[in-house]
């Protein structure tokens, strides 16, 4: 009874995702015809479109562990008594990310090159896990997956990294010209906000800190983004059942049709 109410919550999250993600495309579509046609821009519509965004990935992500859920099952963790993670708190704290991430590196090199190691929210929980268990954190990881009665196929597409970097500077250009510096100015007074510690809005504050210029906050969100993208692509990579292939049509349906017969 349980299971079927969580499940049909999260498909109800889905759903609402869904409706918001449409409302936030006729947001966007207003604000833009406004501000060309008509010259009119205001700090609202930027609130809005920021507040609807950070909803959608809130609740998005949730639907996204669905689904990972339905082809994996669920990690199963220790419960950690309270003081661990307080005290790991205390240490960020005091002590910075970097002393969690020399410890995490230390005891579980295989999670610590996959992390992302500005989330010290992701940090904190290895390592809580680690101190009271005594175990890797990387251990707890894929040791619960379920056998399903539906097949499932993974396809992933291969992009060669000097294009992909092309994308990502042509993006990072697109965003730019299209007001990204404007829409930060209006979030100055939300800088502290953890949802605003993302790649493009982070670097853009340090250019009305006048710490870095404009030229050199462009070139550092195209870097930080070819990171991020090549810990997305680690991170994908790690999933031995997805077959990865070139930008093909027929060779993907080919791949696709052969395995459904096969079944």
């Amino acid at each position: 009874m349980l299971k079927k109410n969580i499940e049909n919550l999260i498909k109800k999250t889905g759903q609402i995702t869904s409706w918001l993600s449409l409302f936030l495309v006729l947001v966007i579509s207003i604000d833009v015809f406004l501000r060309y046609i008509f010259n009119y821009s205001t700090a609202g519509f930027y609130e809005l479109e920021w507040h609807l965004f950070a909803c959608i990935f809130i609740l998005g992500s949730s639907y996204g562990l669905y689904i990972d859920a339905v082809c994996n099952g669920l990690d199963s963790f220790p419960k950690i008594p309270i003081e661990f993670r307080q005290k790991l708190i205390l240490e960020h704290k005091k002590k910075g990310l970097i002393s969690l991430l020399n410890e995490l590196k230390i005891k579980d090199r295989k999670y610590y090159d996959l992390v992302d190691k500005n989330n010290y929210q992701r940090i904190i929980r290895a390592l809580e896990v680690i101190r009271f268990s005594g175990k890797r954190f990387s251990d707890f990881i894929g040791n619960s997956k379920k056998m399903r009665n539906f097949k499932i196929i993974k396809i992933g597409i291969n992009i060669k990294k000097e294009n992909l970097d092309v994308l990502i500077d042509n993006r990072v250009d697109f965003m730019v010209r299209n007001g990204l510096f404007n829409e930060v100015k209006n979030l100055i007074k939300y800088e502290k906000k953890n949802a605003l510690n993302t790649v493009g809005y982070k670097e853009v504050f340090q250019f009305f800190k006048n710490i870095k210029t404009k030229k050199e906050v462009i070139n550092e969100i195209k870097i930080n983004t070819k990171k991020y993208a090549k810990r997305q692509i680690t991170w994908f990579k790690r999933d031995l059942d997805i077959k990865w292939f070139n930008l093909d049509f027929d060779q993907i349906f080919h791949y696709i049709n052969k395995k459904i017969n096969n079944y």
